[in-house]
């Protein structure tokens, strides 16, 4: 439990006992002790919250108590502290100078071997894995040149309007790795669309479409004016 959680435990009994004290005088002095334990114990508390509910319970047992005694007692919370202080600046002054010396000295040692080992391990290689294998395919003497191809999968008119036309192109490509990432009008195609695309136009009007591939750190595109594949438009 938390401190607060313990106070406020103590505040239910506290509660629960004031129901039927086998003794009220007796009981007035706890509640005293309670109150005085209760404000001490706000040094644990540092949340805001914590303290404005402790302070409430605190106003309402200061009330049973003058309502028995005449005296309203004192509920000042004691200020919160962080128990970690005290602590360090006890350690801290117990420390001999000597120590403190000793510290400064190897942090001094420490910045002087980064100083000194750091134009080493710059000199290394830092490009990524990915970046060095694209480079090193990409000026591969051997490698063949990129070109990339297509054919028309199908084509014709929409169903449900007659001047409206779709052709369903697949990319091919020669030359580079042999892998392959295609892409169409600056988008690349997902590889469950096995190298597919679908270009729409009305009528006689021809659409473009830029076309690329990517393969061995080569790339190249091609610009495709489709042409529309209704019978009543002049074929090229």
């Amino acid at each position: 439990m938390t401190p607060f959680e313990e106070l406020q435990a103590a505040h239910e009994r506290l509660m629960e006992q004031s129901k039927a004290p086998a003794d009220v005088d007796a009981f007035v002095t706890e509640v005293q002790r309670g109150i005085h334990q209760m404000c001490v114990a706000a040094e644990q508390i540092p949340a805001p919250r914590e303290r404005d509910q402790l302070r409430a319970i605190l106003r309402f047992w200061a009330a049973y108590v003058y309502d028995h005694t005449g005296t309203y007692p004192d509920t000042t919370l004691h200020p919160a502290v962080t128990p970690s202080k005290p602590a360090l600046e006890s350690v801290s002054q117990a420390r001999p100078p000597w120590l403190a010396i000793a510290a400064l000295a190897g942090i001094i040692l420490l910045l002087a071997l980064i100083q000194v080992t750091a134009p080493r391990r710059s000199s290394a290689p830092q490009t990524p894995p990915f970046s060095m294998q694209v480079v090193a395919t990409a000026e591969s003497p051997t490698a063949p040149s990129l070109e990339i191809t297509w054919k028309i999968v199908t084509a014709g008119p929409s169903p449900f309007d007659a001047k409206v036309w779709a052709i369903k192109l697949q990319l091919g490509a020669t030359g580079g790795s042999g892998d392959y990432i295609y892409w169409v009008n600056g988008a690349r195609l997902p590889d469950s669309s096995d190298n597919q695309f679908t270009v729409e136009g009305k009528g006689c009007d021809a659409e473009k479409s830029v076309v690329g591939v990517t393969s061995g750190g080569q790339a190249t595109s091609i610009e495709l004016d489709v042409q529309s594949p209704l019978p009543e438009c002049a074929q090229p």
